[in-house]
């Protein structure tokens, strides 16, 4: 970041939840340095470990991006619907921006929306893009 004179505010890092289970004391440091220079963090494929609700009081997340496993016929799952309101529920406590990847259909739109989760992607909406059409600064001022 320094060597190429980027900007820490314009750089949001995504770690995925797996890798910050297996290595939390290593992954919280990071964390801890990249905030330093103004770097916002992103937890991905977050909400599969039984321990995920907990990972967040250990390691403050930006955004937390929900895990895809979570979106495969949402509507018609309640199991997935009551784990996803708790993990919403728990990183909006924790004053996480909530992202749901891989929305396929409008039942599930329907059901994020209803549990708290603040932004989606998927194809439902768009199809995927080269280009980078929405600035999350916002979203951290």
């Amino acid at each position: 970041i320094r060597c190429y004179g980027v900007k820490g505010g314009e750089l949001v890092l995504e770690l995925p939840e797996e890798a910050i289970v297996d290595n939390l004391n290593d992954a919280t440091a990071f964390v801890g340095q990249v905030r330093k220079m103004g770097c916002a963090v992103a937890l991905e494929h977050f909400g599969t470990h039984l321990n995920a609700s907990q990972l967040l009081q250990h390691l403050e997340a930006d955004f937390v991006k929900l895990d895809g496993s979570f979106m495969h016929q949402l509507a018609e799952n309640p199991v997935n619907q009551s784990t996803l309101r708790d993990i919403v529920a728990n990183a909006a406590d924790q004053g996480a921006v909530i992202i749901a990847g891989f929305v396929e259909d409008a039942a599930s739109l329907n059901v994020l929306w209803q549990t708290g989760v603040q932004f989606i992607q998927g194809n439902f909406l768009q199809e995927p893009d080269d280009m980078l059409a929405f600035d999350f600064s916002e979203l951290l001022a």
